[in-house]
């Protein structure tokens, strides 16, 4: 509305906590204090702010430890896999990008959308 243009890493999910972008603990976590209230009142206004243009970057397991090592085990990969699967379904809107193919394809692709999407 104000003519910004922002980029980000990632758009919080509020889905599971714990993983990737989620709040820190779940929400039947016994903690109740101020700071717990805050971060969920924060997710729950972020969720009324869906961006423009939402990427994900989709790949195999093989692909993500050859670009960084040790970084994600299966399981975990799993997880943030099922993860984004889930966020496609809640929000169709979500463009998929290739990850697997080599890095420059993988970023022409994702400049030719964001440039689409200006």
């Amino acid at each position: 509305d104000r003519g910004f243009i922002v980029f980000c890493d990632r758009w919080p999910q509020d889905i599971q906590p714990g993983l990737m972008d989620g709040p820190t603990r779940p929400s039947d976590h016994r903690s109740s204090g101020r700071l717990r209230k805050w971060e969920l009142a924060l997710y729950r206004r972020m969720a009324q702010s869906q961006p423009d243009v939402s990427v994900q970057l989709v790949g195999s397991h093989a692909t993500s430890q050859a670009r960084k090592p040790g970084e994600l085990a299966r399981e975990e990969f799993d997880k943030r896999m099922a993860l984004m699967e889930e966020l496609r379904e809640r929000f169709p809107g979500i463009c998929v990008l290739d990850a697997d193919r080599d890095i420059d394809a993988v970023s022409r692709s994702l400049f030719r959308l964001i440039w689409s999407a200006l």
